[in-house]
């Protein structure tokens, strides 16, 4: 029987080139798949960043 456990992974960093990559290519080793995700920088806050996977 194929594993159907879901997780949400939020998050939040400053905001820089790579964070998107880093993250997906962890989960990849594990097996895992990113089905939908969100990707937000807030200027206001000094470029901080908010995901959701």
């Amino acid at each position: 029987m194929p594993d159907t456990r879901k997780y949400v992974i939020t998050f939040g960093c400053p905001d820089r080139t790579g964070i998107v990559a880093r993250i997906s290519s962890f989960l990849a080793e594990l097996g895992g798949w990113i089905t939908d995700s969100a990707y937000h920088t807030d200027p206001d806050t000094a470029g901080s960043s908010r995901a959701r996977s």
